[in-house]
């Protein structure tokens, strides 16, 4: 992730902390309030990081194949993913290709850094 898309998924979160901080406590800005503000975010971006990181969505892949195997028309299927092995095979060029691995670190360290800074502020 560029450095821009950091800084703005920070200002995203510390906007929805301030809504959550208007819509939970009435703004009321006691340390105790935006310690747990910000340890409700910090586990919003810890656990997805820690699951894109170690790819546990690998283990959804079995109901992921199904649900597109059940939902699409025939014609789709027929000549696309007729097997789980030829689905997983693409499912692994698509992640491969991307870059979730950075992201997932990248959420990681930022859901970490709420974390410790409202046990700090706490």
């Amino acid at each position: 992730m560029s450095r821009k898309r950091i800084l703005a998924v920070m200002c995203a979160s510390c906007l929805v902390m301030v809504l959550l901080l208007y819509w939970i406590y009435d703004f009321e800005l006691t340390r105790i309030h935006v310690s747990n503000v910000l340890f409700i975010l910090g586990l919003c971006f810890f656990f997805p990081g820690l699951f894109l990181l170690t790819g546990a969505g690998q283990f959804f892949s079995s109901a992921t194949y199904l649900t597109k195997k059940i939902f699409s028309k025939p014609e789709n299927m027929a000549n696309h993913l007729k097997t789980y092995n030829d689905f997983l095979v693409h499912r692994n060029a698509e992640l491969q290709h991307g870059r979730i691995k950075q992201i997932g670190k990248v959420t990681l360290a930022i859901g970490g850094l709420y974390i410790v800074l409202s046990l700090i502020v706490g």
